[in-house]
């Protein structure tokens, strides 16, 4: 199987962990309860388009990032907790910081994540506040994006609120 996967997919395997497949994903819980609150459910993207962005990681970088992660799983893993406490405790500017890190403590490979990050989250939340922009005029949407999309000035915050919507927390 392994000559088959992708080295974008290989990456991504080594990311998950037993804990990830017990129990309901965040995804799941979300979707639930828009379900249960009857809400409209829209995919700002579909699984085709998730792939293609991985597909479209130049090879070099595919290869040198799975080639890192294999050197250097257990210091990567290391970074789990840090982002985990930024997420909990609402910090976008800690969160994103935790890639930050990576560029700085690793970089040889420096250009490869700065290139899997403009691919996997800048650009796509740019295409997400585009595709945002009829929900949101249409009112009361509930909208659910992984963190990593929200911060900083190409975020999909700062973006919708370029828009002319005012962006607030709401607890």
């Amino acid at each position: 199987m392994i000559d088959r996967i992708k080295p974008w997919a290989a990456l991504a395997n080594l990311t998950v962990t037993a804990e990830d497949y017990e129990g309901e994903t965040p995804d799941q819980k979300l979707l639930a309860l828009a379900r249960s609150l009857k809400l409209r459910i829209d995919a700002l993207e579909g699984i085709e388009e998730q792939i293609s962005v991985f597909e479209g990681i130049p090879m070099e970088t595919q290869l040198a990032l799975l080639r890192h992660a294999l050197a250097h799983r257990d210091d990567l893993a290391g970074l789990i907790e840090p982002t985990i406490k930024a997420w909990l405790g609402r910090d976008l500017a800690a969160l994103d910081a935790v890639n930050e890190r990576i560029g700085a403590r690793y970089p040889d490979v420096a250009d490869h994540y700065r290139e899997l990050f403009r691919r996997v989250v800048r650009n796509r939340s740019i295409v997400m506040a585009h595709r945002l922009f009829m929900p949101l005029r249409e009112g009361r949407a509930f909208i659910a994006i992984g963190a990593s999309h929200l911060y900083g000035e190409e975020g999909v915050l700062r973006l919708i609120e370029k828009q002319r919507y005012r962006v607030e927390r709401a607890y």
